[in-house]
């Protein structure tokens, strides 16, 4: 069953660091990355454009952890038409998904930069099959996050 260990609350709390259910807070993980390396931009694929009608696919990341995106010519840093997608509400509550494949966006063009591939994130399915299989393995342990540990239910021994 997706190879889960048969084994207590730490070596089931390590387990969890290298399962797919993990790869899902890869973008809290990676924030510091994306504040070091803020920009990303994409040159577009329309080689047969003149070079003055040739654009950059341009994604931000805030400080506040909002996502800026916009089209910049060719050659200009940047322009005043920016859409700020909203991680703390707005698009996130209104448009559900849309900021994490711009921060999917976002990390695929800066690996590409950097000569590096990234392998798509687990799909919806893959993380319920996963949740679900941890959850029928592990159903005497419990998260508790004031001591950030798994701990044995009350009652279940």
């Amino acid at each position: 069953m997706c190879g889960l260990p048969d084994a207590g609350p730490k070596q089931l709390g390590q387990a969890i660091q290298h399962s797919a259910v993990a790869a899902v807070y890869a973008p809290v993980i990676q924030r510091w990355n994306m504040q070091v390396m803020s920009e990303a931009r994409y040159s577009t694929d329309d080689r047969d454009l003149p070079p003055e009608d040739q654009r950059y696919l341009v994604i931000s990341c805030g400080g506040n952890g909002d996502w800026y995106v916009q089209i910049a010519p060719k050659g200009r840093f940047s322009t005043t038409e920016v859409v700020r997608l909203s991680t703390s509400g707005g698009a996130s509550s209104r448009c559900p998904g849309l900021t994490v494949a711009v921060a999917e966006a976002f990390r695929a063009i800066v690996a590409s930069s950097a000569g590096r591939h990234i392998d798509p994130p687990p799909s919806y399915d893959d993380l319920l099959r996963e949740v679900t299989a941890w959850r029928e393995k592990a159903v005497k342990y419990m998260y508790d996050p004031r001591d950030d540990a798994i701990v044995l239910r009350t009652g279940a021994e």
